[in-house]
């Protein structure tokens, strides 16, 4: 009878002492979050900001957000797979496709100085120039053994600049505020000879090339960054 007794208190201390240890793992907290968040210029109406990790984690979980209706979440991507709105792909989920919220585990990745996720927002077209903020609010993740950390230091937050069409927006031609295929058929025009630019500003805008004068070395360019293949008419 004894030895059993002893078996049943041994079991019940064991027990209790795992309860302890998953309870401690379980509400762990940090204020240092190990990601940094990171914008891209807007190119063809599209912004996209980043989670980029600072050290090895193996899960992430948070919400994409931005106080402005100007900004709609288009999708949100993660490694290898693409996302879009309400679909569900490998381990990421989208949980709430309105907010931005998402979760996933278990990707069992070395994600030192890598983009972990990657939200896309299309930007309204008659934006007010300015500086907006986006963020994400990174709830919780897993430390490089994979156990729970909740994060209590706040969002991330990253700002995207939208120019002043007054002055000037490298690319803009036609003057209507940001850079699209409408500026590279207007500079098409103007070097073809079918319709001259006059405006000061649209010709100032044109010339991305830095040799001083409008030609089809500019009207490249800027096609390639409408097309994306470059990032940047600076």
């Amino acid at each position: 009878m004894r030895t059993k007794l002893i078996k049943v208190v041994s079991l019940l201390l064991a027990i209790s002492l795992l309860t302890i240890a998953a309870t401690v793992v379980a509400t762990a907290s940090e204020e240092t979050a190990p990601f940094t968040l990171v914008s891209s210029e807007v190119q063809a109406g599209k912004v996209t900001i980043s989670v980029t990790s600072t050290s090895d984690r193996y899960a992430v979980q948070g919400t994409f957000s931005v106080s402005d209706e100007n900004f709609e979440l288009e999708s949100i991507s993660v490694e290898a797979y693409d996302a879009p709105k309400g679909e569900e792909i490998s381990d990421l989920i989208i949980e709430d496709p309105t907010s931005g919220k998402v979760s996933w585990a278990d990707l069992n990745f070395d994600s030192n100085g890598e983009v972990i996720v990657t939200a896309t927002y299309k930007v309204a077209d008659d934006i007010t120039p300015g500086d907006y903020t986006l963020s994400f609010a990174l709830d919780a993740y897993g430390d490089e053994n994979g156990n729970p950390v909740r994060y209590t230091g706040g969002a991330l937050t990253t700002t995207v600049t939208i120019a002043d069409e007054s002055a000037g927006l490298k690319g803009d031609v036609d003057l209507d505020g940001k850079v699209g295929s409408g500026d590279v058929t207007r500079l098409l025009e103007h070097v073809a000879g079918i319709q001259d630019l006059t405006d000061p500003v649209a010709i100032s805008n044109g010339e991305v090339t830095g040799d001083g004068e409008l030609s089809s070395a500019d009207v490249t360019k800027i096609l390639e960054y409408v097309a994306g293949i470059i990032s940047s008419l600076n």
